[in-house]
């Protein structure tokens, strides 16, 4: 719980603003630390989470990177937001 409510404050720093206007929000100096802060908390909250499941984070990122290569081929899934079992 604690994880998803950190997402959602890091989440509305960005909330009802166009995709331009987010990336500048980012790197805005006024806020740009508070974005930071965010974030490393769903960082560590996250961390937490898999500590206590038992998940050795590089490796679910590894394998989760082999499963998205597979079903994302760059030459089908290039610039497509087209889902992998419809590519």
């Amino acid at each position: 719980m604690a994880l998803a409510s950190e997402i959602g404050e890091l989440a509305d720093v960005f909330r009802w603003v166009s995709n331009e206007k987010s990336r500048a929000t980012a790197v805005d100096k006024e806020i740009a630390e508070s974005v930071a802060h965010e974030l490393a908390d769903v960082v560590m909250f996250a961390f937490e989470f898999a500590s206590v499941c038992g998940i050795d984070v590089a490796s679910a990122i590894e394998s989760k990177l082999k499963i998205n290569a597979e079903r994302y081929p760059i030459d089908k899934a290039k610039g497509s937001i087209v889902k992998y079992n419809r590519l």
